[in-house]
């Protein structure tokens, strides 16, 4: 995940959003959350896909047994900086210690 961040250009450290889900067995635990970066998605699976009226659910990219990322044109929280430019949201979703 790291190195995917740095080939967009993330800084790993400036989530938008993080959030724990549970722990899924001793010392480890499941965590989901979303970045933003400048650009757009020229191909691929929307990782954001609404359910019902008020629900949505993630279609993400298993990248291996612990980390899954997905792209949406879907924005949350989005910080100011990023106003006026194509936006990018990067879902995740990680088993952590």
């Amino acid at each position: 995940m790291l190195r995917l961040f740095e080939d967009l250009g993330i800084a790993a450290d400036r989530e938008d959003e993080v959030y724990h889900n549970s722990q899924v067995e001793p010392g480890w635990h499941n965590y989901g959350g979303w970045f933003h970066f400048v650009g757009t998605i020229a191909a691929g699976t929307e990782a954001s896909r609404q359910i019902a009226a008020n629900a949505w659910a993630f279609d993400m990219e298993k990248v291996n047994d612990r980390s899954e990322p997905g792209f949406t044109r879907r924005i949350g929280l989005l910080n100011k900086v990023f106003e006026g430019r194509p936006v990018v949201q990067v879902e995740f979703h990680a088993i952590a210690p």
